[in-house]
């Protein structure tokens, strides 16, 4: 959860000690060798502003095990300087490295190193267009990356192949569906911009509520944003937080919901695996129907700080991240859809986000 709105690329310094009864178990420690990565989730350890100490964990459900910083210990490499997001398409996946301003190219079955993109001013997110094409979003440049996956491999090392000029807006999320790419404008921002991804030109934008930091896309096609408002003090403004809602069909957006308090900051919106009920952070996690907008507390903190959040698209487990006191190592608590509190495990520092196996 964003707490302040430095433009580094880190969600935020706060310290909260942990006060927290759940269990855990100690982490298992990959040899780098005969790990089954077919089925489960990779969480991507943020690590310490300008401290280098980024990492890669993998959690298998079926063996109930965790496998923590599998990338230096596949490759004999470290991760790198704040690690923001993973991605996946096909056999690949790709690791925006933010403060370090690339991304790495892993191999999904063996965490192998394959190649990586250079020169990026502040990676945040990527989506994979087709096998020539994929696009990078940025906090720190008002331009999306555009590189060829392929070729990236082949060099080992390559730079973006090209740009798409966004004015005067950088970029935070993005969603792909069909031939359009919606990209969410966070950073003293209050655009949702639409890209023609065949054509790597924008197309329209869609003004919703200030600084919109996460995206979902429901069964239905439509596409809901969680903005938090801006801070106090912002050159651009403060506003409560809003929940808006974005028809595909028609392009318009509608406010569905009004946070009530000026200081409420939600984040980490995500979805079920049905697409019909959505989840975000504010201080607990809450949720709401996408066809009933009244949200209520669905997990409570209890003194933990909540830092990320995802459903698994498969069976529905609740993955939540508490970044603890952003020193030590963060836990990862597991919730079925009925509130029970599966298990809790150790990972990296700062766990910011989570990708499930496809």
């Amino acid at each position: 959860m964003r707490t302040n709105y430095i433009l580094i690329p880190i969600k935020s310094f706060i310290v909260l000690i942990l006060v927290s009864g759940a269990c855990e178990r100690n982490p298992v420690e990959v040899d780098g060798g005969g790990l089954d990565l077919s089925r489960g989730v990779f969480i991507v350890n943020e690590g310490n502003f300008l401290a280098g100490n980024a990492s890669l964990s993998f959690y298998d459900p079926i063996l109930d095990t965790v496998y923590n910083e599998i990338f230096y210990r596949v490759n004999q490499a470290p991760l790198g300087d704040v690690a923001n997001a993973l991605s996946i398409s096909g056999d690949r996946a790709y690791i925006t490295v933010n403060n370090s301003g690339r991304i790495y190219i892993i191999e999904t079955s063996s965490v192998k190193y394959l190649g990586k993109v250079t020169g990026l001013t502040s990676p945040r997110n990527i989506e994979v267009i087709d096998e020539n094409k994929a696009y990078v979003t940025d906090i720190l440049d008002s331009r999306i990356a555009v590189f060829d996956p392929g070729l990236a491999e082949q060099a080992d090392s390559a730079a973006a192949a090209g740009y798409i000029d966004l004015g005067s807006y950088s970029s935070e999320q993005l969603i792909i569906s069909g031939n359009k790419a919606y990209v969410a404008c966070w950073s003293y921002g209050d655009k949702v911009l639409i890209i023609d991804t065949g054509s790597d030109t924008v197309t329209d934008s869609i003004k919703v509520g200030k600084q919109p930091n996460s995206m979902v896309m429901d069964s239905e096609g439509d596409i809901w944003i969680l903005c938090d408002g801006g801070y106090y003090g912002s050159p651009f403004g403060q506003e409560n937080a809003s929940l808006w809602k974005l028809d595909t069909q028609r392009g318009s957006a509608s406010r569905m919901f009004e946070f009530a308090e000026i200081m409420d900051s939600p984040s980490e919106i995500s979805i079920n695996a049905g697409g019909d009920t959505l989840f975000y952070l504010n201080g607990n996690v809450y949720r709401c129907a996408t066809g009933n907008i009244e949200e209520e507390v669905f997990i409570e903190a209890n003194g933990r700080w909540f830092y990320s959040l995802d459903i698994d698209p498969f069976d529905n487990t609740v993955y939540l991240s508490d970044a603890v006191d952003f020193v030590q190592h963060g836990l990862v608590y597991r919730y079925d859809m009925q509130q029970v509190l599966l298990d809790s495990f150790r990972v990296g520092i700062n766990p910011g986000s989570f990708c499930f196996m496809e």
